[in-house]
């Protein structure tokens, strides 16, 4: 009987432990794909609109992306390896590590954003916003996002890791979904607009008669129509995500 009700209590402790490090990871990717998708969306809109920089080039997206993808590749196999190693050592100390070098990466993202907004006037401010917060950005998903997953993996078993790995992948993004939605209205709200000069070109004048808002921002006035105000959208998502993360653990 005693033997019974010990297997019984040790069953519901590991039960509520699998329960909250599974929450855990979950608070932890959602804030990782909003935040993420928030700040890549603000520095890839802000690319033409702020630093005026050719709207279809494919080299001006590679900036972002290049540093992107390679920053979050090398910070996944890190992840792996940090998470494997350390964990064995020191239970979730591998894990714990990512969480807290991923986040603390992200607290650059808006930090290289403001000062590049308030320098949109230099030739070199667009390449190295795309190329600083770029990396910063794949640092933190690639750390944060893998330890979220490592760990939602180990705490729910063997057999069932891979209900937790689409668990965690759902939530995800779910989150970069909702983020890519939300950004209209923030820019709507927070991103103000403006000629640079009274004089405009023909083209430019041809097809605008405001510059106000994002909505009114047009290729054929790049240079001249600028907004500013994208930067304040990423640091306000990361000051939320930084309230927010302490409580997830």
């Amino acid at each position: 009987m005693v033997l019974h009700l010990s297997m019984r209590c040790s069953s519901m402790g590991h039960t509520t432990v699998t329960v909250a490090l599974l929450s855990s990871a979950t608070v932890h990717v959602i804030l990782t794909g909003f935040v993420l998708q928030l700040a890549k969306l603000s520095l890839l809109d802000s690319s033409s609109r702020t630093f005026s920089a050719p709207i279809n080039s494919y080299a001006i997206r590679a900036l972002f992306l290049l540093p992107f993808g390679a920053s979050k590749a090398l910070a996944n196999l890190l992840a792996g390896v940090l998470v494997r190693v350390r964990d064995f050592k020191n239970q979730w100390g591998g894990t714990s590590l990512c969480l807290a070098v991923g986040w603390s990466a992200l607290l650059l993202a808006p930090a290289f954003l403001l000062v590049s907004e308030a320098r949109a006037s230099y030739a070199g401010s667009w390449p190295f916003a795309a190329l600083a917060t770029g990396t910063v950005l794949g640092v933190e998903q690639g750390l944060t996002w893998s330890a979220s997953l490592l760990r939602a993996m180990d705490a729910a078993g063997k057999e069932r890791a891979g209900l937790a790995s689409g668990w965690i992948e759902t939530a995800g993004y779910s989150a970069i979904a909702a983020a890519a939605v939300l950004i209209t209205t923030l820019e709507t709200k927070h991103v103000k607009c403006a000629f640079t000069d009274v004089t405009r070109s023909a083209t430019c004048a041809k097809v605008a008669t405001s510059c106000a808002s994002p909505s009114d921002w047009t290729a054929a006035c790049t240079g001249e129509c600028t907004c500013h105000g994208y930067a304040a959208i990423a640091a306000t998502a990361t000051a939320v995500a930084a309230i927010a993360v302490p409580t997830a653990g």
